[in-house]
């Protein structure tokens, strides 16, 4: 199983600003929305090639002037490498949303 953890800081930007950004950034890189938690600021897609599903979770906390934003990608049936690009992909969405 591959697992991606990519956690940055944004300056300026609340936890909300996060959440809000989290949907549309998923959905731009592919991904379907399978859930979102407003309370925890966590949203949640997947999206399926051919070596299965692949999910990832856009997740954030505070304090409310530098949120944290936490971004994970994984797989049972690829490796940690082969998930690079669909981290990337959501990333470069999810700051496009943010306006950073």
């Amino acid at each position: 199983m591959g697992k991606i953890r990519i956690e940055k800081t944004y300056n300026g930007r609340s936890p909300d600003d996060c959440y809000n950004a989290a949907p549309a950034a998923l959905e731009k890189a592919g991904f379907e929305i399978f859930k979102k938690r407003e309370i925890a600021w966590l949203v949640i897609g997947h999206r399926s090639d051919e070596n299965g599903q692949i999910q990832a979770s856009i997740g954030a906390r505070p304090p409310a002037i530098s949120a944290t934003a936490t971004l994970s990608v994984s797989c049972d049936n690829l490796e940690s490498e082969n998930l690079q690009e669909y981290a990337d992909a959501v990333m470069e969405q999810f700051e496009k949303e943010l306006g950073v």
